[in-house]
């Protein structure tokens, strides 16, 4: 005769199954809490701004970071040497104040899992003033191996397409060697020298435009000489302000460090 199990035992059973379930899933979240990212971080802030010289980050209990070396200094004109980061992968920038939570957010920055070494960028949220995030945040990796000296790196952070052109001088805007290229709104693009056997020094004319959606025209807003520099690599950062629709130019140079000999 088959036994069957009394009602005590199947109650004890199931209260077995779910504190088990409930235990893994605790174990679970606790290790995913856990996890953290170990990253290299250079800041830079384009586009104006107050933002102060110095920035901190939140760490796992969401509170401001004071362990040594926790503090991220601001450059507005070069790359500066990163500091280690080791926090959420979800980098929350912020800068200390009087109010109850003892900070105020600038911007949040989700970091790309396949980079070790990262810029990452403050620009001017263009949103109403009463924007929690006052600035928006973008990470570039700079261990990228194609962006090498020469190249420039050309960001629009606009909400309108751009256009380039870029020719020998003097200029002839009918010459075939002219080199065009368009960057989309909010999209980012490598340019390389028109002429791939340039030598450090040459020279060329280059003109930036941005489309006018009102207009259905091209307008031009940056006229430029850009030399060629195989020792450098450079960020063009196109932006508008909260008061100024038409784009404005920002470019910082990075020095490419020189090949160790083993």
């Amino acid at each position: 005769m088959k036994r069957v199990p009394s009602l005590s035992c199947c109650i004890l059973q199931i209260l077995v199954g779910l504190l088990t379930i409930l235990n893994c899933y605790t174990v679970n979240a606790e290790s995913s809490g856990r996890e953290q990212a170990h990253i290299e971080l250079s800041i830079l802030s384009v586009g104006g701004g107050d933002v102060p010289e110095k920035l901190h980050w939140l760490d796992a209990s969401g509170k401001l970071a004071k362990d040594s070396g926790s503090s991220l200094l601001v450059s507005t004109s070069t790359i500066l040497a990163p500091v280690k980061y080791t926090g959420p992968k979800i980098l929350t920038i912020c800068v200390p104040d009087e109010s109850e939570a003892g900070f105020k957010v600038l911007s949040k920055l989700k970091l790309p899992e396949d980079s070790s070494k990262l810029v990452v960028v403050l620009v001017p949220n263009r949103k109403a003033d009463n924007e929690a995030q006052s600035y928006r945040a973008l990470a570039l990796p700079s261990d990228q191996a194609r962006f090498s000296g020469g190249t420039r790196m050309v960001l629009n952070f606009t909400s309108t397409r751009l256009r380039g052109v870029i020719g020998k001088t003097p200029f002839d805007p009918n010459a075939k060697s002219n080199k065009f290229f368009y960057v989309d709104a909010n999209a980012s693009k490598f340019i390389s020298e028109v002429d791939s056997h340039a030598k450090a020094g040459d020279g060329y004319q280059v003109y930036l435009e941005y489309y006018d959606q009102t207009d259905k025209k091209w307008v031009r807003f940056v006229t430029s000489r850009w030399f060629h520099n195989p020792s450098k690599k450079k960020y063009l950062f196109v932006y508008q302000t909260r008061h100024n629709n038409s784009p404005e130019l920002k470019v910082v140079s990075e020095k490419i460090k020189p090949a160790q000999v083993e």
